[in-house]
């Protein structure tokens, strides 16, 4: 009995230890991941009210039916949707793996709060390489044009993207990155930054 208890206990010990060294593991690929360096690389769709708008240069490149249609949708609906998708390239200075399972990110434009999110994907870098992820972003400018200071933020932005700005408006993107565990996901502490300054021309 007693060694049946011993070999019982023995295996308890041993299950223990692997679930803590498991969890340890996934938790320093978190923090590796919050260690590597991000850029925004790319701007891969711009969208406004499922018009695309990627590339225009001047409110006249859209054609006369684009530029009524987006002054009906404007009207008539409840969302105005701006659509970003942006590719992410993550470097790993490290010479260990890097990675997350969950992202939850907050994007701003001339440092004024736009919109916030989730990406639910895993994202593995390998040890001195380097990814990319996508991730997409959905403005309702109805509703950032109540607010003045968003609203300028978002104009300035547009106006960045078509060339008729002095200055480029910055787009930036903080987030926090989360790896699974089990049921659960763990959170990196803090906030990971990273941002670009995207010019469409360039």
């Amino acid at each position: 009995m007693k060694s049946i208890n011993r070999a019982y206990l023995l295996h308890l010990f041993s299950t223990f230890s692997v679930l803590v060294l498991v969890q340890c593991q996934a938790i320093q690929q978190t923090r590796n991941f919050a260690n590597c360096e991000f850029s925004l690389v790319a701007m891969n769709r711009l969208s406004m009210a499922g018009i695309d708008i990627l590339g225009i240069q001047k409110l006249s490149d859209l054609g006369l039916p684009a530029i009524l249609q987006l002054g009906t949708l404007f009207i008539n609906e409840s969302e105005f949707p701006l659509d970003i998708n942006l590719s992410v390239e993550v470097r790993n200075p490290n010479n260990v793996l890097a990675a997350m399972n969950r992202l939850e990110y907050i994007c701003l434009i001339d440092d004024r709060e736009v919109l916030s999110g989730v990406m639910k994907e895993r994202v593995e870098v390998p040890p001195l390489g380097k990814a990319t992820f996508p991730i997409d972003l959905r403005i309702d400018l109805k509703k950032i044009f109540k607010d003045q200071e968003s609203r300028n933020a978002v104009i300035g932005f547009g106006l960045g993207l078509v060339g008729n700005s002095q200055q480029p408006s910055r787009l930036s993107i903080k987030a926090k990155p989360s790896i699974r565990i089990g049921k659960r996901y763990v959170k990196y502490p803090g906030y990971i930054k990273f941002k670009d300054n995207l010019n469409l021309n360039r």
